[in-house]
């Protein structure tokens, strides 16, 4: 079972975790979510623990208990949601496109398929 913690101190270490919920089961694994930017803790993470039971167990008493004077917010992880697309060309995120490049479309949007001369230019 994999459980979300949340609200932890900055401070608190993976071995931390582990310790208080091995008195419910045996602990997988313990994951503190980093900050890319910084390197440092966001103050959530992540428990997984071999046996279901074991697992609501520890949800169900630790969830609103204090932990190094701050109260946990624990609960069964969702799994992740794919995030939705996101270009990264920023104009292209904003609804802006490239001029178009055959005669097809110039009259509509005023665009010339010339990209050093401006339409309407004479040599």
């Amino acid at each position: 079972m994999n459980i979300y913690i949340g609200n932890l101190p900055y401070n608190t270490t993976e071995a931390e975790l582990i310790e208080l919920f091995s008195r419910f089961g045996e602990v997988i694994k313990a994951t503190l979510v980093m900050d890319r930017e910084t390197g440092r803790p966001r103050g959530f993470g992540f428990v997984e623990m071999d046996n279901r039971d074991a697992g609501e167990k520890a949800v169900e008493e630790l969830s609103g208990a204090p932990f190094n004077g701050r109260p946990l917010t624990i609960n069964e992880a969702r799994p992740r949601q794919p995030r939705p697309y996101q270009p990264a060309n920023r104009s292209a995120a904003a609804g802006f496109s490239d001029p178009p490049t055959d005669e097809s479309d110039v009259g509509s949007r005023g665009y010339s398929n010339s990209a050093t001369k401006p339409s309407g230019y004479r040599d």
